[in-house]
């Protein structure tokens, strides 16, 4: 068996770096006052909504809402809340409310979202590391713009919908295969801490490269997703069906096979 290499993302994978510290910090600083504008002057006009209570916790904890780790969401922010994990959090109405008063749409359009790709520096989709985490904007200046998938969905987690941690620079296909399942906690795997690469490797059998050079046929390859013989089999072999089951890789990695070798 011969190891196929990929593309590290090791910024994300190695996490807490302390560049990544610093374009938390700055995004923070850049994102705090533009999301608490957005929420004042919705709270001004709505004081008795039934979300203002919500709307002020936000407020009073905005920074860490942009700047916190996940386990800030689902173990202090949430609770205090009310809120649980793997539930509907909010109806689909609130869900667009909150989206709207926090100002999603307008950072995707902007040079905002930009700056947030640019500072994690992460060009290649974090979840596959097979494909370039672009996409081709709608408007008519179309531009290539970055894909975001938020790891906790923004269809259960409007409220994290800019918050650093849970953004994730990938390609179209792990979003749309990932679409809006939760993963379960405590999280398996999590780009911001560990990459796939980190307990798994492609392998394609030495024999099926030479038959697939011989006849062109790449349907020949024998492609494999496996282990790497460093990590504990009994803690990540869950981990890895995990994986595959929210974005088919080994399903990506052979309609790419042949490109894997070049």
């Amino acid at each position: 068996m011969i190891s196929l290499e990929s593309h590290k993302n090791s910024l994300l994978a190695r996490g807490m770096a302390a560049n990544l510290d610093d374009a938390k910090q700055a995004y923070g600083i850049a994102m705090h006052p533009w999301v608490q504008a957005n929420i004042n002057k919705w709270l001004g006009v709505n004081p008795a909504h039934e979300l203002a209570p919500v709307f002020r916790i936000l407020r009073h904890n905005l920074y860490d809402v942009l700047t916190g780790s996940l386990d800030y969401f689902l173990n202090t922010l949430n609770p205090n809340l009310r809120l649980r994990h793997q539930v509907q959090l909010f109806s689909p109405a609130e869900n667009k409310l909150i989206l709207g008063v926090f100002g999603y749409k307008k950072f995707r359009d902007n040079s905002l979202s930009e700056q947030w790709a640019a500072s994690i520096g992460v060009r290649t989709c974090v979840y596959c590391n097979a494909s370039y985490a672009l996409k081709l904007g709608k408007s008519h200046r179309s531009k290539l713009k970055f894909t975001i998938d938020h790891f906790l969905p923004e269809s259960r987690y409007p409220h994290l919908c800019l918050s650093f941690f849970n953004m994730v620079s990938c390609c179209s296909n792990c979003n749309t295969t990932k679409s809006s399942r939760t993963p379960i906690y405590p999280f398996r795997y999590y780009p911001f801490d560990k990459a796939l690469d980190d307990f798994a490797v492609f392998r394609v059998d030495r024999s099926s490269v030479l038959e697939f050079l011989v006849s062109g046929d790449e349907n020949k390859l024998n492609l494999g997703l496996e282990l790497r013989p460093d990590v504990n089999p009994i803690t990540y072999l869950p981990t890895l069906e995990e994986y595959d089951a929210f974005f088919d890789v080994r399903g990506l990695y052979a309609l790419l096979r042949s490109r894997l070798l070049l």
